[in-house]
């Protein structure tokens, strides 16, 4: 498991850490932020009893052990993390899912979203608020171009096209687009060309739905190598980084 500590200082510049057994809702305007590498180890009998039926045969449902092994950490994680925050216990959380896939917690005004990309887990957490989350590995052979033309708008392939270091600055942008999705909960294929967050050839930092409503998306500090985004459903006054607790389920 990777040092939290370390971790922490590349999540967000600028950011405390915040450590804690058992935690307090975010307060308004603040969001919660858990990033972190799995375990290379699987879960315990215990800890894999908190999933439900679902979540395990969907791991079972993994060709590689590596893949199931981390995808089972994602899930008792996530339990466990949403559980520190009182509602109740790791096994008793239900989830139900909106048109697109995007979970929520039954009668809780509690918003989580989560994200991953290899080993490295991202999971925002708001009260009151909706939340999406994205984490990508910027892939220096990727073609990106065929992907870009399908799903962004012409201002950001041009944005694009004119970095320095194009897989980079499509990574940042794919990561923006994930995370405002999520937030929405909308599939990808939604609006995908007609949403830009590239305007005047610049990357901005908030928007405007077709129902009028605003969304603001935040860039975050990643990993070498990987690029990561929040998107949220009101201002942002403060992200905090959350240290996983090492006693609780690892």
């Amino acid at each position: 498991m990777v040092d939290l500590a370390t971790l922490a200082e590349t999540a967000i510049k600028g950011r405390a850490i915040v450590s804690a057994d058992s935690m307090a809702k975010p307060e308004e305007g603040v969001v919660h932020l858990w990033q972190f590498a799995a375990p290379l180890q699987s879960p315990t009998t215990g800890q894999i009893e908190t999933l439900s039926d679902e979540e395990i045969a969907k791991a079972d449902g993994f060709r590689l052990g590596e893949h199931r092994v981390r995808y089972l950490w994602r899930r008792v994680i996530l339990r466990d993390i949403l559980a520190s925050y009182g509602e109740t216990s790791p096994a008793e959380h239900e989830y139900v899912l909106g048109e697109h896939g995007k979970p929520r917690l039954v009668e809780s005004a509690l918003s989580f979203n989560c994200a991953h990309s290899d080993a490295w887990i991202s999971i925002a957490v708001a009260f009151d608020m909706q939340v999406g989350v994205d984490i990508e590995r910027i892939s220096p052979d990727h073609d990106w171009k065929p992907i870009a033309d399908i799903a962004f708008s012409p201002d950001e392939i041009a944005w694009v096209t004119r970095a320095s270091i194009s897989e980079e600055a499509f990574t940042k942008i794919w990561t923006r687009r994930e995370a405002l999705f999520k937030a929405w909960g909308k599939g990808l294929h939604d609006s995908m060309r007609e949403t830009s967050l590239v305007h005047d050839g610049d990357v901005i930092s908030s928007i405007v739905d077709r129902d009028g409503f605003g969304w603001w998306v935040h860039e975050l500090a990643a990993p070498q190598g990987y690029e990561a985004a929040l998107a949220t459903s009101a201002p942002v006054s403060r992200v905090e980084i959350m240290a996983y607790p090492a006693g609780r389920a690892i």
